[in-house]
């Protein structure tokens, strides 16, 4: 290991967000001459890790521990979405999907399997942004400066979605789809048929999709309202989760969204 590092996370391991330690008693600890403490502190000062405070003592910054955050937040949403999609998944006997958006593309949170005689793959890996309800749901209600951004890095929709290819029409069909608050597609060629909702934070701004893909077979008996009521309940359940737990829309995006 390189001396330097090892030295580093040793200082870093003795520090705490509250009670300081002074540079001798750190130096007497660690058995590092005052000289090599300092530059090391130094330079974790600069990178924003380490603080001093106004009696000369150092503790540890909170961006230290910053650095585990999207790991734990990413696992924190994990748990989260999957709780719902099983719900969705046992509530409506078919297979459901919690999807977001990240790194300029749709990200898959968690999914949940209903085993059944006849069943659709649903091991997501890819998800288009405007032919997928999932993606529907999701840029539909995204605002005006991250629409921008959506079109500059991806154009218009096409053939995609309605041959759309200009901003007013794009504009148009995003409304509709808020107003009616659920996006629907039917592949009659397959002949399966997808329904996505949205799932807000506590700003009212869209952080995830609640998705099911249900073959047309177990449509016909008249249980697509019933399937959708169950969809509109979980995800009302999952967006309340949002709000009492101040999940926010860059949480779940996981960065600032700039396609």
């Amino acid at each position: 290991m390189i001396q330097v590092l090892q030295k580093a996370f040793k200082i870093i391991e003795l520090l705490n967000p509250t009670d300081g330690i002074s540079l001798g008693e750190l130096s007497d600890s660690l058995n590092i001459n005052k000289g090599t403490l300092c530059n090391i502190l130094k330079s974790l000062t600069e990178l924003g890790y380490v603080a001093k405070t106004r009696n000369g003592h150092y503790i540890i910054h909170p961006n230290f521990y910053n650095l585990a955050l999207p790991y734990s937040n990413n696992n924190l949403l994990h748990k989260i979405a999957k709780r719902y999609s099983d719900m969705l998944a046992k509530g409506t006997k078919e297979s459901g999907v919690v999807a977001t958006l990240r790194e300029n593309a749709i990200y898959i949170v968690a999914q949940s399997q209903f085993k059944r005689s006849l069943m659709i793959n649903t091991e997501y890996e890819h998800l288009s942004l405007y032919h997928s309800v999932s993606g529907r749901i999701l840029v539909s209600h995204l605002d005006d400066d991250q629409v921008q951004k959506l079109i500059a890095a991806h154009g218009y929709p096409g053939r995609e979605w309605d041959n759309i290819n200009d901003l007013q029409k794009l504009r148009e069909v995003f409304a509709e789809v808020r107003r009616q608050g659920i996006s629907i597609m039917a592949n009659k060629r397959e002949g399966i048929k997808a329904f996505a909702v949205p799932i807000f934070d506590t700003q009212k701004k869209i952080c995830s999709s609640l998705g099911i893909t249900v073959p047309g077979s177990r449509l016909e008996d008249g249980n697509e309202k019933t399937i959708i009521d169950v969809l509109m309940n979980v995800s009302e359940q999952l967006t309340q989760v949002n709000i009492k737990g101040n999940l926010t829309q860059s949480e779940w995006f996981n960065e600032k969204l700039n396609f």
